[in-house]
C-alpha cells in the first residue's frame, strides 16, 4: 500500500470488489475509499496498518446497502485464496480517526481446515473508531466465518461507536473485545456475543472502561468479564441481558467489580447461562430471572445484586438456581419456582425483598436457609394450585414482616432445625392442603418460631429428631412463641406430643417411651457450664471389665473419646449443653459402687455420637443450679 503523511487520497469506483493488499502507514492527510466492497486480502502470511493521525474513512451506498470494507480476509476479487496461515493487524493510535458503514474485521466464507485468519485492531490513546453512521446502519462484525480468529483492543482514552448491531465472534469465528484505561464503547443497535453453538465471543471491561449498549446484549457461546480484583470503575449499561440467548449454546458472566445495570437480565433465555458476581454492583431495574426458559445459575460471592422481581426457574420447564455466600440481594419480590424449578440456598449475606418472597409459586421451589439474614413482607410457600414450595431453616435468620402462610392454594413444607438459626413472624398459618411444619431436634439445639400475631395452624405440624441427644423426661419443648390463635392441625410424631397452652405450642415427649425399670441405670444431671468430662471409679477391681468400659466408649459407632487416667478411673467426653441422661450400664454391673465426677471449663465435643450410646432418652435441662456428684449402681 505505502505511507500517506499527508493530504487527501480518495480511492473509488463501482467495481463489485477492490482488494488491498500490502502493509500502511499512515501518520495524517485523510484516506477516503468510495466502494461498494473493499477488503484487505492476502492468501498467506502478515499485513499491518499503522495510523497513528489523520482519517481514515470508507463509505458507499447504492441506494438500498451500504457497502462493507472487510479488514482482514483470504479473499482477492471474490475469490478465495487460502494457501497458508494469515494475520492481519489494524494499529490505529494517538488521535486518528476512522469510520466505516459496514465494517467486519476477520472474515471468510470459506474455511480451511488446516489454516487459521487473524485479525487483530488495537486502539490506543485518544484513537476513535465510527461504525454504521450512514443511513441503514449495517452491522458489523469481529470475526466472520469458520476459521477467523478476531479481537479489538481498546486502551487509554480511546472511543468506539456503532450505529448498527455489533457481532463479536459471528458465524462460526471467535471474536473478542477488551477494554481497559479509559476506553468507552456505545453501541446504540443490539450486540451479539457468540451467536451460534460454533461461534465464541468474549468481552473484557477493567479499569475505568465503560460498555453502553442502547438496545440488547445476547451472548451465546460467550464470555462476559467485568471488573477486576483492584479497586475499578468499570461501568457497563444495557437494556436487556440474555445470557444463553442461542439454544444449545453456554454462555457465563463474572462481575469482580465496577458496575453492571440494564433493564432486564435473562439467565440461561434458550440455551445455558451462568452468572458469578464477586464483588461490585449488578442492578437490572425491571426483571432479573435466572432459569427463563431453559438452565441459568447465579452464584452471588459478594457486591450487591438488586431487581424489581426476582425469578429463579421462571417459565415451566427452566430450571434456576441461585446460590448466595456473601454480599447482599435486594429487590421488591422473589420467585423461587415461578412456573419451573428454582432452588436457592442462602449460607451468609442478606436477602432483602419488600414485598413477596415465594416459593413454589405456581411452579416448584425449594429455599435453603443455612447461614445470613433473609427478610420480606408477605412470605409463602406453595401459592397456587399444583404448586410445590419447601423451606429447610437450618440457620441465620428469617424474618417475616407481616404474614408467613406454610402453603396457600399449593402445597408447602417448611422444616426448622438447630439452634443457630431465628425465625420471626406476626402472623402464621399452615392451612389443612397437606402443608406441613416440622421442628428437628439437631445436635442438641433448638431455636423456636416466634410469631407477634395470630397463629392459624390447621395442617400438620410436627417435632421429630435429627441428630444429638434425644429428649426424655415430662419436659416440654416450646416449638411457637406467642402463637396465639387456632392450632387444630397438631401432630404427635414417633417421640413428641404436641399441644398448645395458653400462647405457646409445645412438644413433650412421650412418657410411654421412658422406661420402666431404672434399676441397671446410671443417672446424670450436667450443667451447662461443665466441661463436658465425666469421671468413672470403682471400675479398676476388675481390669477386663475395666478394658470392655472404654472399648465400648471408645466404639467407632459412639466415638466418645474415653481414656483411662491415673486417679483410677476413665475420663469421659460428653456434650456440654444440659441434658439429662439415662445410661444403661447393665453390661458393667460389678458389686462396688462407682461416682460420676464434672469439672468446670467448657469444651465443644461432637454431640451426633452420643445418639448410639444412649440407649435411653435424654432429655433437655436448660438451667441447673449447681454441678453435682451422683452415685451410680453397676
Amino acid at each position: 500500500m505505502g505511507t500517506l503523511g499527508g493530504g487527501r487520497f480518495t480511492q473509488g469506483n463501482d467495481s463489485t470488489f477492490n482488494s488491498f493488499t500490502g502493509n500502511l502507514t499512515m501518520t495524517g492527510g485523510t484516506f477516503t475509499i468510495n466502494q461498494k466492497r473493499a477488503l484487505v486480502a492476502a492468501s498467506s502470511g502478515t499485513t499491518t496498518w499503522d495510523i497513528s493521525g489523520g482519517t481514515f474513512a470508507y463509505t458507499h451506498s447504492d441506494g438500498t446497502k451500504n457497502g462493507t470494507f472487510r479488514f482482514g480476509t483470504a479473499w482477492k476479487n471474490n475469490t478465495p485464496t487460502w494457501t497458508g496461515d494469515y494475520t492481519a493487524t489494524l494499529n490505529l493510535s494517538n488521535n486518528a480517526s476512522f469510520s466505516a458503514d459496514r465494517f467486519i474485521l476477520g472474515f471468510s466464507n470459506y474455511g480451511v481446515a488446516d489454516k487459521t485468519l487473524t485479525a487483530n485492531m488495537n486502539m490506543s490513546d485518544t484513537a476513535s473508531v465510527t461504525l454504521g453512521a450512514s443511513a441503514g446502519n449495517e452491522h458489523s462484525n469481529i470475526g466472520y466465518g469458520v476459521g477467523v480468529t478476531a479481537s479489538l483492543t481498546m486502551e487509554g482514552k480511546s472511543t468506539l461507536t456503532a450505529a448498527g448491531t455489533l457481532y463479536i465472534g459471528g458465524d462460526g469465528s471467535t471474536g473478542s473485545l477488551a477494554m481497559s484505561g479509559n476506553s468507552q464503547a456505545t453501541l446504540e443497535d443490539q450486540l451479539y456475543v457468540g451467536n451460534s453453538t460454533t461461534s465464541k465471543g468474549t468481552i473484557t471491561l477493567i479499569d475505568s472502561a465503560k460498555l453502553t449498549v442502547s438496545s440488547s446484549v445476547g451472548v451465546g457461546n460467550g464470555e462476559l468479564s467485568f471488573g477486576n480484583t483492584g479497586e475499578c470503575a468499570t461501568y457497563a449499561e444495557m437494556n436487556t441481558l440474555n445470557l444463553g440467548s442461542v439454544a444449545g449454546a453456554n454462555s457465563t458472566m463474572n462481575v469482580a467489580g465496577g458496575t453492571v445495570t440494564g433493564t432486564d437480565m435473562h439467565i440461561g433465555n434458550a440455551g445455558t447461562g451462568t452468572v458469578t458476581v464477586s464483588a461490585g454492583t449488578v442492578t437490572f431495574s425491571n426483571h432479573l430471572y435466572t432459569g427463563h426458559y431453559s438452565t441459568g445459575t447465579l452464584n452471588i460471592e459478594g457486591g450487591n445484586v438488586s431487581g424489581t422481581d426476582f425469578s429463579i426457574g421462571h417459565y415451566a420447564g427452566a430450571n434456576g438456581t441461585m446460590s448466595l455466600t456473601g454480599g447482599a440481594v435486594t429487590g421488591r419480590d422473589m420467585y423461587i419456582g415461578n412456573a419451573g424449578t428454582g432452588t436457592a440456598t442462602i449460607s451468609a449475606g442478606t436477602v432483602r425483598f419488600t414485598n413477596n418472597l415465594y416459593t413454589g409459586r405456581t411452579g416448584t421451589g425449594t429455599l435453603n436457609i443455612e447461614g445470613g439474614d433473609v427478610q420480606g413482607a408477605y412470605f409463602c410457600i406453595g401459592h397456587t394450585d399444583g404448586a410445590s414450595g419447601t423451606v429447610n431453616v437450618t440457620g441465620g435468620t428469617l424474618d417475616v414482616t407481616i404474614n408467613l402462610r406454610v402453603g396457600l392454594g399449593g402445597k408447602g413444607t417448611m422444616t426448622v432445625s438447630g439452634g443457630a438459626t431465628s425465625v420471626t413472624t406476626v402472623n402464621l398459618f399452615l392451612p389443612d392442603n397437606g402443608s406441613s411444619l416440622k421442628f428437628v431436634m439437631d445436635d442438641n439445639r433448638f431455636t423456636p418460631i416466634t410469631v407477634s400475631g395470630t397463629t392459624t395452624l390447621d395442617g400438620t405440624l410436627t417435632a421429630d429428631f435429627g441428630g444429638g441427644l434425644q429428649f426424655a423426661k415430662n419436659e416440654s419443648l416450646t416449638l411457637i412463641e406467642n402463637a396465639s390463635g387456632d392450632a387444630g392441625g397438631l401432630t404427635d410424631s414417633d417421640y413428641f406430643t404436641v399441644s398448645q397452652d395458653g400462647n405457646n405450642i409445645f412438644a413433650k415427649v412421650r412418657t410411654d417411651l421412658l422406661p420402666d425399670d431404672r434399676s441397671n441405670r446410671g443417672v446424670a444431671e450436667i450443667s451447662a457450664d461443665n466441661n463436658g468430662f465425666t469421671f468413672y471409679t470403682g471400675l479398676w477391681e476388675d481390669p477386663d471389665l475395666l478394658d470392655m468400659f472404654v472399648t465400648w466408649l471408645n466404639d467407632a459407632n459412639k466415638n466418645l473419646n474415653a481414656q483411662a487416667v491415673e486417679l483410677g478411673g476413665v475420663l469421659v467426653q460428653v456434650p456440654t449443653n444440659s441434658f439429662y441422661a439415662l445410661w444403661d450400664f447393665s453390661e458393667f454391673n460389678t458389686a462396688t459402687g462407682a461416682n460420676v465426677v464434672f469439672s468446670q471449663t467448657p469444651i465443644v465435643p461432637e454431640p451426633a455420637s452420643w445418639m448410639l450410646l444412649l440407649l435411653g432418652l435424654c432429655a433437655l435441662r436448660r438451667k441447673l443450679a449447681k454441678t453435682r456428684t451422683v452415685s451410680v449402681g453397676l
